[in-house]
Order: structure tokens, then C-alpha cells, then sequence
């Protein structure tokens, strides 16, 4: 990535294997909009996989990813973000992403 560009990056795991696959999920925690950055990068550690999706700050932000919940009532600082599995892109994609999104000068 290009010196300037400021990214967020979130690893989490996924749900456990009982769970049918089609249903599990990724718990994206502590989701923090009140910082600087440019992208926000979600890897997901699975039994099975590595996966990923990423999105612009402000797409994240305007509900683009997902709906975002708070992390306690009554606080607007860090959100969380439930995505499904069918919804990450496989990690081998990570770098074609990076240099269709990101200006890579």
C-alpha cells in the first residue's frame, strides 16, 4: 500500500464447526469509527480457512458492510459487526482486492 493510506485491521475467529456452514458467522468486535483511517480490513481465522473483506471508511460507516450495534448502550465509540460466512472473499483474493482498491504507487 501507498505511504499515507491508514488502515484498520480486525482478527477474529469463526463460529465453531457444529454450527452448519452456511450459518456460521464472523463477530467483528470493537469496530472504531472515531479513528483515522482510510480502510477498514477484517481477516477471519476459520478451522478450515482464512477469509477476509474489507471496505472504505465511510462505507462502513453509512452501513455499507452491515448494520453496526453498539458495544454498550449509551456509548457511540465502538460498534460491532456480524457477518456471515458466505459474505468473506477467500484470502487468496486479498491481493487482487488490494490493488483494484487501493492506489498501490
Amino acid at each position: 500500500m501507498r505511504l499515507g493510506v491508514c488502515k484498520q485491521i480486525q482478527f477474529v475467529r469463526c463460529t465453531r464447526n457444529r454450527i452448519p456452514r452456511h450459518k456460521r458467522h464472523i463477530p467483528v468486535q470493537h469496530v472504531r469509527l472515531d479513528r483515522t483511517y482510510n480502510y477498514f480490513l477484517c481477516l477471519g481465522v476459520c478451522p478450515d480457512r482464512i477469509v477476509f473483506n474489507a471496505w472504505r471508511k465511510g462505507v462502513l460507516s453509512e452501513g455499507g458492510a452491515g448494520s453496526l450495534a453498539r458495544m454498550t448502550e449509551g456509548q457511540s465509540t465502538t460498534h460491532k459487526l456480524t457477518k456471515r460466512l458466505a459474505e468473506m472473499r477467500p484470502i487468496e483474493e486479498l491481493i487482487g482486492w488490494i490493488e483494484d482498491e487501493v492506489d498501490v504507487t
